[in-house]
């Protein structure tokens, strides 16, 4: 009877966790991102490797983010900047990659593009900092795993890399 017990636990368990992951995001109510040019503050909450320039996650009006940009900021930094917002494309194509719905996935509602910095806040919590050094202990991971490998194996070998992180 313990038995069954546990296994019906597991399984309700693993129902909810879907549940939270893949479809609650969809029902979440609130007004959708629109492409515009805005000057606003970003938080900066996670920094996450990219090959060109830099590439965090971002909390801009209650709503997390993919902020891209050439100037390299730190976890915790509070961004007053002039940016591009656009809200990702979905599956373009009949049976296609969905980008939308993978960021959804993810609880990323959409993208920023950083054209002008005015001002930037460092956090001063100990806490930013350590995750801080997480993110670049990452990057300097990637970036040796770059050097040493052949670009369709470290395409291979960073993707099952991150996949595990996340």
């Amino acid at each position: 009877m313990k038995r069954y017990l546990c296994i019906i636990t597991i399984f309700i368990l693993i129902i909810v966790g879907l549940f939270l992951k893949v479809i609650a995001p969809f029902f979440s109510i609130g007004r959708k991102l629109e492409d515009s040019v805005v000057s606003g503050n970003i938080l900066i909450v996670d920094g996450v490797y990219c090959n060109d320039g830099y590439k965090y996650i971002g909390k801009y009006n209650k709503k997390k983010i993919y902020v891209f940009s050439q100037k390299k900021f730190r976890i915790g930094d509070v961004v007053n900047c002039n940016f591009e917002i656009r809200a990702p494309s979905g599956q373009r194509n009949y049976g296609g990659f969905d980008y939308a719905f993978t960021l959804k996935t993810k609880g990323i509602d959409g993208n920023i593009k950083i054209n002008k910095v005015f001002e930037v806040q460092h956090s001063k919590s100990f806490y930013h900092a350590y995750c801080d050094k997480i993110v670049d202990l990452r990057i300097e991971i990637n970036m040796s795993i770059k050097k040493s490998l052949s670009e369709q194996v470290y395409l291979i070998s960073v993707s099952i890399f991150m996949e595990i992180y996340r």
